[in-house]
């Protein structure tokens, strides 16, 4: 807008001159469109020699025409002269005035080229600050997603930490009382149990009875107790089969042909690497479909996400997801493979001992 602004400015006084040196006729009107013209063709056409090239054909125009010198300036703020050392030569094209023109021409012609030079200066070093802005602006926008991103990240490490940690101290407790406690209740009911065989009175044998049912009770709670402990371990098809189910962005399936239990540590990771991967089909792909498939073998487990994308715009080692989905593989003792020949694949696989 600004430049629009600065070029009708210089119209607007070239054509005042004119019309003080010729007064208006049709020679002027042809000057005003002839210097339209070509100062929307360097508007358009965004090559480098483009205005060397309108203002060489205006000055042979301006042979057959001199009055149609005093437009040239209009010609001249097409030029950067911050930057490119050709420009400099456009200061030189008044020299044909020189020769054959009027000297107050000339005068009005250097004056309007005095104001060409200073808008064209003042306009492309505005043009070369926006640019700078909006280039730092966009590099702020991407420094403060990777910031948030590894924030998340973080804030999920240090969640499933705690929850491992959590519950490997509730199994540890489990396993003390089941240990300890069972034992001496165990010990106890087979202490009561003799006591009865060589007890003869009625009344004690009844009390030792009530004691031992009273045993067998707390020892059945105690086990209840403790195998409910063990059994809060994370349902990792069910968990799958939720994220699947909360992601719309094209076809998907789940293959999950898993028999042993994973530890949670374990389970929560295939959850991130899962989440991770979906996140990149969104961010990265124009999948139409995605495959997670989860197979266990006599030695290894593997977890493989797979999708049929051709438009992958980026699979680079420095992506954040693909970076967070190789921490958790190497965190698991696992291997990583990724390919992208027909569609993008994440292949990894484990040994079982690490996972359960």
């Amino acid at each position: 807008m600004r430049r629009l602004t600065d070029k009708l400015i210089l119209i607007f006084v070239a054509s005042l001159l004119s019309v003080l040196e010729t007064s208006i006729n049709l020679e002027v009107t042809i000057g005003f469109l002839c210097v339209t013209a070509l100062s929307m063709i360097n508007s358009i056409v965004k090559f480098k020699y483009t205005p060397i090239a309108s203002m060489f054909l205006y000055i042979i125009i301006c042979f057959l025409k001199p009055t149609y010198i005093i437009y040239l300036p209009v010609l001249l703020y097409d030029f950067n002269f911050t930057e490119d050392l050709l420009s400099a030569v456009a200061l030189f094209s008044f020299v044909p005035v020189i020769y054959n023109y009027k000297s107050s021409l000339l005068v009005y012609y250097l004056l309007v080229s005095g104001i060409s030079v200073i808008f064209s200066i003042n306009s492309n070093k505005i043009l070369s600050l926006n640019k700078k802005y909006y280039k730092l602006f966009d590099l702020y926008n991407e420094e403060s997603l990777k910031e948030k991103k590894a924030y998340k990240e973080l804030l999920d490490k240090q969640f499933y930490k705690m929850e491992s940690v959590k519950l490997k101290e509730r199994n540890n407790i489990a396993c003390e009382i089941h240990d300890n406690v069972g034992h001496l209740l165990a010990s106890s009911i087979m202490l009561i149990g003799s006591m009865k065989l060589s007890e003869t009175d009625i009344d004690k044998k009844q009390t030792l009875d009530i004691l031992e049912d009273s045993l067998k009770k707390a020892m059945n709670s105690i086990r209840e107790s403790v195998h409910k402990i063990h059994s809060d371990v994370v349902d990792l098809e069910k968990e799958l089969n939720n994220i699947l189910n909360k992601f719309t962005f094209c076809d998907k399936t789940l293959i999950f042909n898993l028999k042993s239990t994973l530890k949670n540590e374990a389970s929560n990771n295939f959850i991130m690497i899962v989440k991770e991967s979906l996140t990149n089909v969104i961010k990265h792909s124009n999948a139409t479909k995605i495959k997670v498939t989860l197979k266990e073998f006599p030695g290894i487990i593997q977890l493989i996400i797979e999708d049929n994308g051709t438009d992958i715009k980026s699979s680079k080692s420095d992506n954040i997801g693909l970076k967070s989905i190789k921490e958790r593989v190497a965190f698991l003792k696992g291997t990583l493979t990724i390919t992208t020949a027909s569609g993008f694949k994440v292949f990894t696989s484990f040994k079982k001992e690490n996972l359960i």
